[in-house]
């Protein structure tokens, strides 16, 4: 294998086959059968993604030889390489000046790293991420949140990129100011993009790139705690000790276990850098030493490739959170550093993926998906329902429903091709299926014949079968419903399709009580909203009123004047014109407030009425928070149908978090743009109305947990307003997500909904 190796040539491309895939890089055999490594930053320009993720055994990959083959070594090779480099159509495509996006790879003490494609990376220093000042970026920025910022300095040749979140903000209040000063209809949003224009001097890109020096210092690593490195190699150990003193770390070093262990006894670690191999014995004893003396710190084992392949299960069992190759990637070693910094919680390293202990039946998650589906409570049963019958041998599937009060039965939902006689519906209350209900049992009859088709007499009146199962619904505490599976054959069941009915009666559980609090989360909130309202509400009633009183006056006063001046009847009738519409008025304002405390039937809606609606009722808070409303409504936007009121209180409570989210910043322009618009009418969801605020943003991990019941981002919230207004537009028939939000710039809610049929 030598004699082979030291034939290659750095930078000679080869080929070969995966032959291991390993977390931090994969082996390759090659073509003429000669082993070779490739690190897990040489697989991608990404530089970071687990191998596991990107490989399998058997695939082919070619790379450019990086390092020749020393004694006991592997030849290295980098796939990276024969890769484009991203940095040349960067460098062409933007230039200082530009705005993009990017997701936060990393936060540190001195600003936050952002990702705008793989493998380009660029800096938002410490006072480049906001217009007012940001001691702790870890509170304000997360990582996977989304970005805008402007390009302040771009070194292609050294792969160097600055970044700028405070001149976008200028950008952004630049151009609203200029189009508030010429009265221009404003287009801004937080998805608005505009080229710079040279509208001030103050904030045109070019000075504000000038104002940005390029960051020098490294990484300041002071909240870890005190570093130990143990290795006996030193000429390792050393440069490592000083580059970690370099970035604040305060470091021992150790050149074997005796030494290491005394150390230990008198200091306390953050962390534990450990070589494999070490003298008389190895860095695992040691680790596991400390273990069962109960020191316990974070630590890292470092070998070479081959020793860590050959003892991967060892390092697995004694806990390590990281396991570096020599020689080091200080890349990599800064990147654990920064996690660590931040404070995050690292997950033991692991050779290979962790494996759920129980395997999911398919069938099973498909019908636990419908509990996710949303939608109306009877379309949830109905699908579960079908589901349920899809995978058994049942030929129908019935869910019946007893009433507490009158007791009688109905059927709830149905799936199947079996004629039902639904005059016999009537008399179900004398079958088993109120067995099943109110002594809470399950049946599972596979023939009817004698006593039992006597038994089910009632139910066979309904339809035909010879094989029966049911399965008692509790939900809340009560059993009022029941799952039924019938086939006309005789023993089709077995105690394996009950144990599914069983399961599937604990899902449809789940639905009737989600539905359960929803229904009481949409009362309640029904107060909530009329308190958040009753401000705006009385300001209405109080400026007609004040209006009125005038006007009884003038008209008082007027009726005094017309004695002997005929006249003067004409300003008599005016007056008395505006006066019945003022009264006009206030009953409107009366009407459209109290349409919050009625139920409904569905109906066609037309949602830019909806939206001006919305608009009308909290024009007192918004001009209050001095938040401006742009809109853009399609005119020839198609109906949709559903309840009014309820589609009305969605739109009151996204707008109501876009303005209690607005007031939070105390700078920048409030904008909320609200548009309609209809996508593609041969789509589920072909209306899309999009509420964009100029707020915080949300951060990206946040985008779907800010609907779940309870949980808010904002202090004094409720948690309750997303929730509902996505329950609302599931029963619907639509959807509602995050589809946008950039720190710190602003948030776009999308509610899709469907349209009446042609």
């Amino acid at each position: 294998m030598s004699q082979k190796c030291r034939a290659y040539q750095v930078g000679e491309r080869l080929r070969g086959r995966v032959e291991k895939v390993l977390p931090y890089g994969i082996f390759v055999r090659l073509n003429d059968d000669t082993p070779a490594y490739i690190r897990r930053r040489e697989l991608t320009w990404a530089g970071n993604i687990d191998p596991r993720e990107l490989y399998r055994a058997g695939e082919e990959i070619e790379g450019l030889v990086c390092k020749l083959a020393e004694t006991g070594q592997c030849l290295e090779l980098s796939h990276r390489a024969t890769l484009a480099d991203p940095w040349d159509e960067f460098a062409h495509q933007v230039q200082p000046g530009d705005v993009v996006e990017g997701t936060v790879k990393s936060v540190v003490g001195y600003g936050i790293y952002v990702e705008l494609v793989a493998g380009i990376d660029g800096l938002i220093p410490l006072k480049e991420l906001a217009t007012w000042p940001v001691s702790q970026p870890e509170a304000m920025f997360w990582i996977g949140d989304k970005v805008e910022a402007v390009i302040t300095h771009l070194d292609h040749h050294h792969h160097k990129l600055r970044l700028s979140i405070r001149a976008r903000l200028r950008q952004l209040e630049t151009v609203s100011k200029v189009l508030e000063h010429f009265e221009l209809p404003s287009i801004l949003t937080p998805n608005f993009d505009p080229s710079l224009p040279s509208f001030s001097s103050q904030t045109h890109p070019q000075e504000i790139v000038s104002e940005l020096q390029p960051e020098t210092a490294p990484p300041i690593f002071d909240r870890i705690g005190r570093i130990l490195i143990v290795d006996d190699h030193e000429e390792l150990r050393l440069p490592l000790v000083k580059w970690l003193q370099y970035r604040g770390c305060q470091v021992d070093a150790s050149r074997d276990i005796q030494e290491a262990t005394e150390k230990t006894q008198r200091e306390s670690y953050g962390l534990l850098f450990v070589d494999l191999n070490l003298p008389e014995t190895d860095g695992l004893t040691f680790l596991r030493y400390m273990r069962q003396t109960g020191l316990k710190c974070p630590a890292v084992i470092m070998s070479t490739i081959e020793w860590l392949a050959e003892r991967s299960s060892e390092i697995e069992e004694v806990g390590v959170i990281e396991v570096f190759l020599k020689p080091l990637d200080l890349d990599e070693i800064e990147s654990l550093l920064i996690r660590l910094e931040r404070g995050e919680i690292l997950p033991q390293w692991r050779m290979t993926p962790l494996l759920t202990p129980h395997h999911i039946p398919e069938s099973f998650s498909r019908l636990a998906g419908t509990v996710r589906r949303g939608g109306s409570l009877a379309q949830q049963l109905r699908a579960g329902l079908q589901q349920l019958v899809a995978t058994t041998p049942a030929e129908m599937g019935l869910i019946f429903n007893l009433n507490p009060v009158s007791g009688g039965i109905s059927i709830t939902a149905q799936a199947g091709k079996i004629q039902l006689n639904e005059e016999a519906i009537y008399e179900l209350g004398a079958s088993p299926v109120r067995d099943v209900i109110e002594e809470g049992i399950c049946i599972l009859e596979n023939q009817m014949q004698g006593n039992t088709r006597e038994r089910f007499r009632k139910l066979l009146d309904l339809l035909p079968f010879e094989s029966c199962l049911g399965a008692p619904i509790e939900a809340g505490g009560v059993t009022h419903r029941a799952v039924f599976l019938l086939h006309r054959e005789p023993g089709v069941f077995n105690r394996y399709h009950l144990r599914d009915a069983l399961a599937a009666s604990k899902l449809f559980a789940v639905m009737i009580e989600r539905e359960a609090i929803e229904q009481r989360s949409r009362s309640a909130n029904k107060l909530l909203l009329s308190g958040q309202l009753a401000g705006g509400f009385s300001h209405e009633v109080y400026n007609k009123m004040s209006g009125l009183e005038i006007q009884l006056r003038n008209l008082q006063a007027t009726c005094h004047m017309a004695e002997g001046q005929p006249d003067s009847l004409g300003e008599i009738n005016q007056a008395t014109h505006e006066l019945l519409a003022t009264f006009t008025d206030l009953k409107n304002t009366v009407e459209l407030f109290q349409q919050l405390m009625r139920t409904e039937e569905d109906q066609e809606i037309n949602v830019n009425e909806i939206i001006q609606k919305t608009l009308s009722l909290l024009k007192p808070l918004l001009h209050k928070e001095r938040i401006k409303v742009e809109t853009d409504l399609e005119l020839q936007l198609p109906q949709t149908t559903g309840n009014l009121t309820q589609l009305q209180q969605v739109f009151l409570n996204i707008t109501l978090n876009a303005i209690q989210h607005m007031t939070i910043r105390a700078d920048g322009s409030r904008i909320l743009n609200i548009s309609a618009l209809c996508h593609d009418r041969n789509t589920e969801h072909p209306i899309q109305i999009r509420f964009a605020d100029t707020g915080p943003g949300i951060h990206y991990k946040l985008w779907e947990k800010v609907f779940d019941l309870g949980f808010t981002t904002r202090l004094g919230g409720t948690g309750e307003g997303l929730y509902i207004a996505r329950s609302l537009v599931e029963s619907a028939g639509g959807k509602i997500k995050v589809e946008r939000s950039i720190i710190p710039i602003g948030t776009t809610f999308l509610v899709e909904l469907p349209v009446i049929a042609l």
